[in-house]
């Protein structure tokens, strides 16, 4: 078996006392820590980086984003991803705990935001060149105040990283309904589904299950994720399992017939089959094809 390293905050830190935050410029982290994350990997804490120069593919979750200036890339935890960069790639990047936002601003929580409000929402936004210079200051400052030692420091990075998330947010496209307070009832809901499907997907399927965990009839819940993301319950839960397929497909030399034992089905033809007609590849056929590419 190949594990696939999931990264702490504590693995970055450079010569800093908290285990909640780190900054970097981008050509140096790559630089420094190019033994950890030079394949792909998962972290345990929310990560944002802008490139400045430079191109390249960021591959999340098997999609595939350009790289190029104005680009910027927001994770949250579990998100498996790794890069192919030009090096000539510059840029900024910090990571924090989900605790050091949450914490730092009572009620409001890092979720809210709408990248990291749903696994369905883009982990990238593209910035014209007006919108990516406003940004790049505020991630100079946070470089800068994380290398310094001033007086409430890490009062000013949070609340500087709140300002990169609030640019982040009035720029980020294709997520209109999060801002709709006509919707935000139906995401909050999408959320709770989501939250629900990651804990129990390996053992619980129906969507009618989770519709009653949430107190509703299957019918409403498919009508409020139909409405948000064009997709039905099924849809989303076989995402999930799938994704967790090709994870353990990729980095892992389990057998497919295990495989589908862990991802909890008894019939290794049926699940084979349900790859296939969602993948459009068996199982034994993607990994080779990744393998390959």
């Amino acid at each position: 078996m190949r594990n696939l390293s999931v990264l702490a905050i504590d693995q970055f830190r450079i010569d800093q006392p908290s285990n909640a935050f780190y900054a970097n410029s981008f050509a140096e982290h790559l630089a420094k820590h190019s033994d950890k994350i030079s394949t792909p990997h998962k972290h345990d804490f929310y990560l944002v980086v802008i490139i400045t120069r430079g191109v390249g593919v960021h591959e999340v979750d098997f999609r595939s984003y350009d790289v190029k200036a104005g680009s910027v890339f927001m994770l949250g935890p579990g998100a498996t991803h790794n890069w192919e960069l030009s090096q000539d790639i510059e840029g900024y990047i910090f990571f924090h705990t989900r605790e050091f936002f949450d914490v730092k601003f009572g009620g409001r929580k890092v979720d809210d935001f709408p990248f990291y409000f749903s696994v369905q929402n883009s982990p990238v936004v593209y910035l014209g060149k007006k919108e990516c210079i406003e940004l790049v200051y505020y991630f100079k400052a946070i470089f800068k105040e994380y290398s310094d030692k001033n007086l409430m420091k890490w009062q000013k990075i949070a609340a500087l990283v709140d300002l990169v998330y609030i640019q982040i947010s009035r720029t980020y496209a294709g997520e209109a309904w999060i801002e709709s307070k006509a919707n935000m009832g139906y995401a909050l809901k999408m959320r709770e589904l989501e939250v629900m499907i990651n804990q129990h997907f390996l053992v619980e399927k129906s969507p009618s299950v989770y519709a009653g965990k949430m107190n509703m009839s299957s019918k409403h819940l498919n009508r409020i994720i139909k409405s948000l993301v064009n997709k039905t319950v099924t849809d989303i839960i076989a995402d999930r399992v799938l994704l967790e397929a090709k994870r353990m497909l990729i980095h892992s030399d389990i057998r497919i017939a295990e495989l589908a034992d862990k991802l909890g089905y008894e019939d290794c033809s049926y699940f084979s089959r349900l790859f296939k007609r969602r993948c459009g590849l068996s199982p034994k056929e993607f990994r080779e094809g990744y393998n390959r590419g």
